[in-house]
């Protein structure tokens, strides 16, 4: 048996081979699912958990086009970041995420939307970003 585990999520890349957006919800999601299963298996199981480390996949192989490239998946990474360190994602972090550490405006894009939300944000990337 392992002495320590190591999980791995992801910030980018993972939701689609021809993704060009970063939904946050998808990868927050990820956070908060390794999070619960490292807690439940730590109890359940005796599981010796060290860390987690969070990926940003460019391509699912090598034959398919770069997907969610880095500068617009910057408020992903902030919010993965956020979720990994707080345990969840709650109204304030959310706001304290988007006007301090991004810069934007208003909450950037968490879901695919039909509609365009353009947001005015002032991160490194925030011009690939809509």
């Amino acid at each position: 048996m392992f002495h320590e585990v190591w999980v791995a999520s992801s910030f980018k890349g993972s939701s689609g081979e021809i993704t060009t957006m970063s939904y946050i919800a998808h990868h927050q999601r990820n956070q908060q699912t390794w999070l619960e299963t490292m807690y439940t298996a730590s109890f359940r199981h005796k599981v010796n958990f060290t860390g987690i480390a969070i990926t940003g996949w460019s391509r699912y192989d090598h034959m398919l086009s770069l997907c969610e490239l880095l500068p617009s998946s910057i408020p992903s990474l902030a919010y993965a970041l956020q979720t990994i360190v707080y345990g969840h994602i709650d109204y304030e972090r959310n706001v304290t995420v988007a006007k301090l550490l991004l810069g934007c405006d208003r909450t950037p894009l968490w879901e695919k939307s039909i509609d365009t939300n353009y947001i005015s944000c002032s991160f490194p990337g925030k011009n690939h970003y809509l």
